[in-house]
């Protein structure tokens, strides 16, 4: 269990998914990725302030492509995932 709110962050209400969180833990990660998310948001720009907010870094500038954008992320540990703004 975290230790404070700053520790965790829970989404809610995801379709198909219901409740997805990610939470601190103290351990180093052992391998590259444990799990590479895409995450599709309605505004990339604040999906990327809130991440930071927590920890998360920005690699990069969005990426165009013909069917969405994208940015890649990273989190405190190094594991990538990305948010997907659909055109």
């Amino acid at each position: 269990m975290a230790d404070s709110p700053d520790d965790y962050l829970m989404l809610e209400d995801i379709p198909t998914i219901g409740i997805m969180g990610f939470q601190k833990v103290p351990e180093a990660k052992q391998v590259k990725n444990r799990v590479h998310l895409d995450l599709d948001v309605l505004d990339i720009e604040e999906a990327v302030a809130s991440s930071t907010r927590i920890g998360a870094t920005r690699l990069g500038d969005v990426h165009e492509e013909p069917a969405n954008f994208f940015q890649v992320m990273c989190d405190p540990e190094g594991n990538e995932f990305c948010f997907i703004l659909l055109k």
